[in-house]
């Protein structure tokens, strides 16, 4: 497997993971051909980022908080199309989704 370096990634105004953090982080592909994540009944979160046409990410609160991957990415990019659609400057959007 090929590390890979974070260093230059531009990185500065993102909210880095902690180890303990990451090892949480279930979305993405597991190895396995299919999307990761459990069917467990564990905790879960989403956290939705839109970046701005000042180039900053601001965060996004979704309500009712999406319980799955696929929800929570479809409903921070709805968020964002929205964003768009009313003449706002979001230039990027971003989800993360946790399961434990």
């Amino acid at each position: 497997m090929k590390k890979i370096s974070f260093k230059n990634l531009n990185l500065n105004e993102v909210e880095q993971l902690s180890k303990v953090q990451l090892k949480n982080v279930l979305g993405g592909f597991d190895g396995s051909g299919g999307s990761g994540g459990s069917g467990g009944s564990g905790t879960t979160s989403c956290s939705c980022s839109v970046k701005a046409g000042d180039g900053i990410w601001y965060p996004i609160t979704l309500n009712p908080a999406p319980t799955t991957e696929t929800t929570c990415s479809d409903k921070c990019k709805t968020t964002y199309n929205s964003i768009v659609a009313g003449g706002g400057t979001a230039t990027d959007w971003r989800s993360v989704f946790v399961s434990n």
